[in-house]
């Protein structure tokens, strides 16, 4: 995992692999919390997925 964080916020980064014999979940998913006066106003949650 990994983080990024601006002055309106910040960002976690993870990566999803698991595999078994008939199938692969390959994705990335994001946390985005905006900050505002020094406290969380939203968060949002992204997921990406890659083609098998």
């Amino acid at each position: 995992m990994r983080s990024t964080a601006s002055q309106a916020g910040e960002a976690a980064h993870q990566l999803q692999m698991v595999g078994r014999d008939d199938a692969v979940l390959d994705e990335y998913l994001s946390t985005v919390c905006r900050l505002r006066d020094g406290k969380i106003v939203d968060i949002g949650t992204y997921c990406q997925t890659f083609p098998a």
